[in-house]
């Protein structure tokens, strides 16, 4: 089990999403997981976590608010 959970909370985020990731795999440090919580992306969002291996959360777009999306 990760010892640290890096949650990102999404909404067409594809512009920035790769880069993010990228660094994150290049750290040093490797024992965390990446949690997605996606709500309701149109674009490539899910497609790059994907290939990054990140565990993907979808909520309906209705129901974000950012404290709800961190607690999911």
């Amino acid at each position: 089990m990760p010892e640290v959970s890096i949650i990102i909370r999404t909404l067409n985020e594809e512009k920035h999403l790769g880069n993010l990731l990228r660094a994150i795999s290049e750290q040093d440090y490797k024992n965390c997981e990446v949690i997605i919580v996606d709500s309701g992306s149109t674009d490539k969002t899910l497609e790059i976590a994907r290939e990054f291996s990140a565990k993907i959360i979808e909520i309906e777009s209705r129901d974000f608010t950012f404290g709800y999306a961190l607690n999911i």
